[in-house]
């Protein structure tokens, strides 16, 4: 019982953050409504911290966001822009401590407000020694790994997806549509590269792809298309942590534009069977790498690797890539019988 009111406390805390950032959107930062709402979430923050102690924002290697280390699944749009904003942040974690007064709170929203201008370590750190903050820590992960390899994006190589043109996004789509996307990658299309892991690139093909009276069955379709390049890339468990990363992502991006009336949407249940479809998909071809390499640990891989095909529908590509992965594998030493 316990638990659960700790993670309604949290949902609570994470929606008025959200709420905070969409009308920071629609108003200047220094706004009244603004304020306001900045103001009504610093009296929650600091009545749990008063009581409870620190409040840790941080990212699961799968894209989730932790809080204090709990998990907490993003379900609305106002927790989506809430993930959104601080994954852009690019930073291991940032934490409030007790004794936060207002105006560092204050600093916090502007910050999250402001994230595309200060994404480098200095300038965040710079930007809150500037506002006198000094109850809200930020520890930095100073890489973003955007393929199997762990390649480092240098500073300039990161594509927005507001500049891109739209033959460029068309041209994109169509290789998409035509599985052409990792051939293209492998001979050293490095926007591709970066577009393929982008997830702002990846909402925008979306919405700049699909006809208003046909959106729902075009989400679904561009969706598993993304969701088949992302699997296929998938051979070592690192790799597996980057695309769950990305898939993480494009799910909250589409809630934002969807709240902000840009997509209509599928029915809610139809897009969490597709993102869940996926996400399985991505476990089982990472558990898969792991397992082909690590015969020590293979009695182990096989139990979890049993519990994640329960997930993925038996008739889906998905599916069938993971088996015909699953049987180029010499299970010799184990009992496999898994698909």
């Amino acid at each position: 019982m316990e638990q659960k009111n700790k993670i309604i406390e949290y949902k609570l805390i994470v929606k008025g953050l959200g709420q905070a950032l969409a009308v920071s959107k629609l108003y200047s930062f220094d706004h009244p409504v603004v304020k306001n709402k900045t103001k009504e979430v610093y009296g929650e923050v600091r009545k749990y911290i008063a009581t409870k102690g620190k409040l840790v924002f941080s990212e699961s290697p799968e894209a989730t966001l932790l809080i204090n280390g709990e998990e907490l699944i993003s379900v609305d749009s106002l927790t989506a822009r809430f993930m959104q904003a601080f994954r852009n942040l690019k930073i291991g974690s940032i934490e409030l401590l007790p004794g936060v007064k207002l105006d560092e709170f204050y600093a916090f929203i502007d910050l999250l407000i402001n994230v595309d201008k200060l994404q480098e370590e200095g300038s965040i750190k710079g930007f809150l020694k500037t506002k006198k903050v000094t109850h809200i820590i930020p520890s930095f992960a100073s890489y973003k790994l955007v393929n199997e390899h762990e390649t480092i994006t240098k500073k300039g190589d990161v594509i927005r997806a507001d500049e891109l043109s739209p033959d460029m996004i068309k041209k994109f789509t169509t290789d998409l549509t035509a599985g052409s996307i990792d051939k293209k990658i492998k001979a050293g299309n490095k926007i591709y590269q970066i577009l393929a892991h982008d997830s702002e690139a990846l909402s925008q093909v979306i919405s700049e792809n699909v006809k208003p009276e046909e959106q729902s069955d075009q989400i679904t379709e561009i969706l598993c298309l993304i969701g088949d390049y992302l699997v296929d890339e998938v051979n070592t468990a690192k790799q597996k942590e980057i695309n769950i990363r990305v898939l993480n992502e494009l799910k909250d991006k589409l809630l934002i534009l969807y709240e902000e009336k840009k997509i209509k949407i599928p029915p809610l249940e139809e897009v969490d069977k597709t993102f869940a479809t996926i996400n399985a998909a991505l476990q089982i071809k990472g558990l898969i790498a792991l397992y082909a390499k690590n015969r020590q640990e293979q009695a182990v891989l096989y139990e979890k690797l049993k519990r994640a095909i329960k997930d993925l529908p038996t008739e889906s590509r998905l599916y069938q890539k993971a088996k015909e992965d699953w049987d180029r594998i010499d299970h010799s030493r184990i009992d496999t019988a898994l698909f």
